[in-house]
This record gives C-alpha cells, structure tokens and sequence, in this order.
C-alpha cells in the first residue's frame, strides 16, 4: 500500500503534467477558441454562456488527454 506522502507525491506529479500540458497546447487552445468564436459570431445562435462552456470543454479536453498520457506513462513505469 502507498504511503499518503507517495500518493500526494504522484498527484503533484500528475497536477503538473496536466499543467504543462495545456500550457504547451496554449496557442493551439486559443486557436481553437478564435474559430469557435467566429463561427458563433457567424451563425449568430450562440450565448456568451454557451461559447465560455465550449472554451471551458476545450481546455478540459486538453487537460483529460495529458492525465491519461500521464497515467499510462505511471502504468508503464510501475509494469
């Protein structure tokens, strides 16, 4: 069984990948963002309530993929 230091150890560890993740992503995020913003600005359909929910599902998007990449790493690491 981990000790509770190891597994806030692991959990800072993993807060920082997800960090650095979307950080490292940032520009293709805020790409992102822009066209979704256009596009609503185009059809005219969308709130501001809805673009920030879709902003939001981006860089949660972006923060779910890099725990799983770490996870899978931490799988590997412990075999």
């Amino acid at each position: 069984m981990n000790s509770p230091k190891k597994t806030l150890e692991r959990g800072e560890e993993l807060q920082k990948k997800i960090y650095d993740a979307v950080m490292d992503n940032s520009e293709d995020i805020i790409a992102a963002v822009r066209n979704m913003k256009s596009s609503m600005d185009n059809t005219g359909e969308e709130t501001d309530e809805q673009f920030i929910g879709a902003v939001i599902k981006v860089v949660i998007s972006t923060a779910a993929a890099a725990a799983v990449e770490a996870g899978v790493e931490a799988a590997i690491k412990r075999g």
